[in-house]
């Protein structure tokens, strides 16, 4: 609920009586005015409410709708829900061209605005563990491609791969025989699903590793990697494409291309315009593409997942993990090998929080980053095996002074809770990003062909009591990590239901029409 409090001076006063058109009023003498009126809240002109909803969460707008008749009126302004529904794309981080503002309802903005709210409010209500839950609707997507395609005539293959942009709308297909395309699920689920992909890519042979927005936030990157074994040099191949899904006519545009003889990635790393990868004789290397300058140096251990922020790269291995600053980066030009910094050693080492971290420790991080974690993921997590069950670690990075000692990273994770995930004894779990749903943390897992979630309160401190949940959402054929995603602020799944289609379940009711 709204905090009234914030919008008081330090000083300030509030005056109640029986009478709610009095909310907020401030007797004008305790300000030090000569006038003995009062004045209240419902008197401020329409501009100033339409400010003050600026920053309030979506949520309490709709509390504030309760107090009296003009707030009532001031919180149906379209504009209101222009600012809202912007904010929570911003915080919550979802691609911004997922809504078509200039041709949404005041009604329609409203609903797409609260729409992580009320799956958050579905997740955490008494759901049994033995049955999914009820989703609203269940579409199919079967591949269909126009005579026009630049992949029309090739064999289509099974779906390997489903990547769900975060907002919901935007959906990626990787068939078993590498053609990629780019579909409009449509903004709510009453929208029936465009029967042809936007774009369409021969990717035969490379594998979708992330996806980012562009710049501008009106595009998406897509970062692939190819691995030629046929090669005697056996060289990997990273690149990066860009497509704008609102335009006309959309294509896949490669922008940069990074090629590496003589090695196997061992482990990798995302960040806006950066690209980390560590190969199997303990080689990192640092890429921002968009400058088209790296780094590489050796490590010491061996690594299977690596995050980067704010400057720093953490690896994720062995019995605990270590967080390096980046060397200054040189530009590339093709055909020159890489030449490794010398004498780099990790700033800081930190041990895994679980009692058998030799079973092995999964990193779990959101890599489409909000705007507000522009430097990188501001929370992560880590899954490892507690005695006979498995935890999920929850870690938020703290910024550091250094300024007066170099030596000294600028940031360092935190341990803020930890939370015992139901296991069953099954432990070859297929985990999905780390994703912020209203004021939660979203976690889904696959597991012996279950969807399942967990849905957590977003630690803010250290030592904190966190309440979560853990619901099953879908149960279907035999499934990896690659042949489901969720978008949570959407509360969408898809699913490549026995490879030959792709379920998108829906499990928040659209908008009733006038």
């Amino acid at each position: 609920m709204l905090d009234y409090k914030k919008f008081e001076e330090p000083k300030m006063k509030a005056n109640r009586n029986s009478n709610s058109n009095t909310l907020l009023a401030v007797s004008t003498s305790e300000l030090g005015l000569p006038c003995r009126s009062k004045f209240n809240i419902i008197n401020f002109p329409l501009d100033t409410l339409i400010c003050i909803q600026g920053f309030v969460d979506p949520g309490d707008i709709i509390s504030l709708r309760k107090t009296c008749k003009t707030i009532y009126a001031a919180t149906h302004q379209r504009t209101v829900w222009l600012n809202a529904l912007r904010n929570v794309c911003l915080t919550q981080g979802v691609f911004l061209p997922t809504f078509p503002v200039e041709n949404m309802t005041q009604a329609s903005l409203e609903h797409a605005a609260l729409n992580p709210f009320r799956f958050s409010s579905y997740l955490q209500k008494e759901h049994p563990l033995t049955s999914p839950i009820k989703p609203f609707v269940t579409r199919v997507l079967q591949p269909h491609v126009p005579s026009t395609s630049p992949v029309a005539g090739l064999p289509h293959g099974t779906f390997e791969k489903v990547l769900l942009v975060p907002g919901g709308r935007f959906l990626f297909t990787l068939s078993s025989l590498g053609i990629i395309h780019l579909w409009d699920l449509g903004v709510t689920p009453s929208t029936i699903i465009k029967p042809y992909p936007l774009a369409s890519m021969d990717g035969r042979g490379i594998d979708i590793t992330s996806l980012h927005p562009t710049s501008d936030g009106l595009g998406i990157r897509l970062i692939t990697l190819m691995t030629d074994e046929n090669s005697p040099t056996i060289g990997i191949e990273y690149a990066v494409y860009e497509v704008y899904p609102t335009v006309p006519s959309p294509i896949f545009e490669k922008i940069k291309v990074l090629h590496v003889e003589r090695c196997t990635v061992q482990a990798e790393g995302y960040a806006q315009d950066f690209i980390a990868f560590q190969t199997i004789n303990n080689i990192v290397t640092v890429w921002n593409f968009m400058l088209d300058s790296l780094v590489s140096w050796r490590v010491n251990h061996d690594s299977t997942s690596i995050m980067l922020y704010s400057g720093n790269i953490i690896l994720i291995g062995g019995q605990g993990y270590t967080l390096w600053k980046i060397p200054p980066l040189k530009p590339c030009s093709p055909g020159t090998s890489f030449e490794l910094v010398a004498d780099q050693t990790a700033v800081l080492l930190f041990m895994y929080p679980f009692h058998r971290s030799q079973a092995g420790v999964t990193l779990i991080n959101y890599e489409w980053l909000p705007s507000s974690h522009s430097d990188g993921p501001a929370y992560f997590s880590l899954v490892g095996l507690d005695e006979e069950s498995l935890s999920l670690a929850c870690y938020i990075m703290k910024s550091i002074d250094n300024s007066h000692d170099e030596d000294l990273p600028n940031i360092t994770p935190m341990l803020l809770s930890k939370l015992r995930l139901p296991s069953n004894g099954d432990f070859e779990v297929f985990y999905g990003s780390l994703y912020f749903c209203d004021q939660n943390l979203v976690l889904p897992w696959v597991v012996n062909r279950r969807v399942m979630v967990n849905i957590s309160q977003r630690p803010t401190k250290r030592g904190q009591k966190v309440s979560n949940k853990t619901v099953l959402l879908y149960t279907g054929s035999s499934m990896n990590h690659n042949q489901y995603d969720l978008c949570p602020v959407s509360g969408r799944l898809c699913v490549a239901a026995d490879q030959e289609e792709v379920r998108v379940v829906d499990f928040i009711m659209p908008i009733s029409p006038p």
